[in-house]
């Protein structure tokens, strides 16, 4: 299987981060994935979604780069009205996500240590004819947890993922 290994050498071009070198290794590559969504009563739901990949490079009994970690996604939301007039759906929503350290990675890519994150959210939904208007307004990462996340690229720089953060966004389906 082909696959890209970190040199441990950075580019001398600007952004352009560590090289890989291409390697035509025999591999393992193996996961799953599950999503369970269990509605609680008719105005509280509750999903949960398990991820896991597992591989190694059979020449040099490491894994391959940018394997994500086993994680876990938690999620309660809460309705408190659906389908009032054109107001489809109003809602709360707190979530967490679980990321196991991820040890099992290539020669010269570091590892990452396991961490936890907690969101928040709420939002609402308006029918105009054939367009549907959802605005939402998040808060991420509540507890303000410092974490590298093991597919960013910016790990290597030693930068965490950004801290608490509020965002308000607008969709318009059509």
């Amino acid at each position: 299987m082909p696959s890209l290994n970190p040199s441990g050498r950075f580019s001398n071009l600007p952004e352009a981060g560590q090289v890989y070198q291409y390697a035509n290794d025999p591999a393992v590559f193996t996961g799953f994935e599950s999503y369970i969504k269990y509605d609680v009563t008719n105005t509280l739901q509750l999903d949960n979604a398990i991820e896991y990949v597992w591989n190694q490079n059979l020449n040099r009994k490491t894994g391959l780069p940018f394997t994500p970690p086993f994680s876990w996604l938690h999620e309660l939301e809460w309705k408190p009205f659906i389908n009032l007039s054109n107001w489809q759906h109003f809602y709360f929503q707190v979530s967490g996500q679980l990321f196991a350290a991820q040890n099992n990675t290539a020669a010269n890519e570091p590892n990452t240590a396991g961490y936890y994150v907690v969101n928040a959210g709420t939002g609402i939904q308006y029918l105009i004819g054939p367009i549907r208007i959802h605005l939402m307004l998040q808060l991420r990462n509540a507890f303000n947890a410092v974490y590298y996340n093991n597919m960013s690229r910016y790990r290597i720089l030693n930068l965490p993922e950004q801290g608490r953060n509020a965002q308000v966004m607008l969709r318009f389906e059509f």
